[in-house]
């Protein structure tokens, strides 16, 4: 980061949760800061018409065949692996003494930082650290441990269950971000869910400048039983929802996605 970092002193993030998480709900946080070599466990991501893997591919001609062939799994299982190659192998770098110091504290917070933690994050569980161990002896695998059930802890305050509304039919849900960050794979999870709890529920591919969000939403349609309101590529994306909206209430769908 370089820089001052006086910050640190200053406004602190409140640190959600504490103690020791089990083994079963830190899940993959667990597994990457103990440096498993298992690879994370995954859904299976819908296949494209080329055989490759589909959900929430960013469509980039630009990327090389080979590449793209990889596809979105596999791409994402090396990125968890480069992920947490590079926090267990900075972790153990950092900690080449016994003996926790304010410049291992810097050097971890920076490394958590790096590794898309976030700073009110990476700033709290620093801090944390530093109150148990200070000046105390610790080694990287304590390290880890701790960090696991503390990311753990945070993750598991926030966790609540998605309840829909008794009155709205169909309750519907918009899901927003950029290519590549899981939206497809979201909406066909969620629409597992709920046909699984009975639910009727319909989807609508409100991404139509990219044919293969079409075809990899159409996919997942496929697989949980839930049509899908779909457009030619380029068509306007507002009247899309209109008409997905309209539709949904003429067939009194529950859950519009």
């Amino acid at each position: 980061m370089g820089g001052s970092k006086d910050y640190r002193h200053g406004r602190r993030a409140p640190v959600c949760g504490s103690g020791v998480v089990s083994e079963e709900k830190q899940g993959v946080f667990g597994r990457l800061f103990r440096g498993g070599n298992r690879a994370a466990e995954l859904p299976e991501a819908p296949i494209n018409a080329d055989g490759t893997d589909g959900a929430d591919s960013d469509g980039d001609s630009s990327e090389a065949p080979s590449e793209a062939r990889r596809g979105w799994y596999t791409r994402l299982r090396d990125g968890l692996t480069r992920s947490s190659s590079a926090l267990t192998t900075g972790i153990t770098q950092v900690f080449t003494k016994r003996r926790l110091d304010q410049a291992m504290l810097d050097q971890l917070e920076d490394l958590l930082i790096q590794a898309d933690i976030g700073v009110e994050s990476a700033l709290a569980i620093t801090e944390k650290l530093r109150a148990e161990k200070f000046d105390r002896d610790v080694d990287p695998q304590e390290v880890r441990d701790f960090l696991a059930a503390e990311i753990g802890g945070r993750l598991e305050a926030v966790a609540r269950p998605l309840e829909l509304e008794s009155g709205a039919r169909p309750h519907v849900i918009l899901v927003v971000g950029v290519n590549g960050s899981g939206k497809t794979t979201t909406i066909g999870k969620l629409a597992a869910g709920f046909a699984g709890d009975g639910l009727k529920v319909m989807l609508a591919a409100g991404d139509t400048f990219r044919a293969a969000a079409i075809e990899q939403l159409t996919i997942w349609g496929e697989r949980v039983g839930a049509p899908v309101v779909a457009r030619d590529v380029g068509a306007d994306p507002a009247g899309l929802a209109f008409d997905a909206l309209s539709r949904a209430r003429e067939e009194a769908s529950d859950v519009l996605l």
